[in-house]
């Protein structure tokens, strides 16, 4: 956890509840961590800081950057990050749970099908993303246009 002096520490205590309670009334997936670069530099605080919150809380591999480790999570949820958007760019199912952003996602984005401010909402989209491949993700939620594979490669 990152503390700015704002409610997103708040924010994110929030969604690791939620994240928790889905895991616990679905016990074949596992909650892993992605842990912020800030984060990584007192790591045993911030292990003890999870820990204390749950046992099943999983941590991605500290050594690598975040952006080298997609294929780890089938679905990721984020409050709100670039790696979001840099996840569904490759091709990676992804949800965002952006508390307290009042004008995000804007009117009409394409990424309005994969944001919900609503606890329920956000278990019921997570769910559905488990349960399907990434092009069936992908197509339902009108984002496979906006993957790496539909822009065109220019060589020389």
């Amino acid at each position: 956890h990152v503390n700015l002096n704002d409610n997103a520490y708040l924010n994110e205590q929030g969604l690791i509840k939620v994240l928790l309670e889905f895991i616990d009334a679905n016990k074949r997936y596992k909650l892993i961590v992605f842990l912020h670069p800030l984060e990584k530099k007192n790591l045993e605080a911030t292990k003890n800081y999870y820990n204390s919150l749950s046992e099943n809380i999983e941590f991605a591999d500290v050594n690598l950057p975040n952006s080298e480790q997609f294929f780890n999570a089938d679905v990721a949820v984020t409050l709100f990050s670039t790696l979001a958007y840099e996840r569904l760019f490759w091709g990676f199912k992804t949800l965002i749970y952006p508390l307290e952003k009042e004008h995000f996602p804007i009117k009409n984005s394409i990424f309005n099908s994969v944001c919900t401010k609503v606890e329920v909402q956000l278990k019921e989209k997570l769910m559905t993303a488990l349960e399907m491949d990434a092009e069936t993700f992908f197509e339902s939620n009108g984002l496979s246009n906006y993957r790496y594979s539909n822009y065109p490669v220019f060589s020389n």
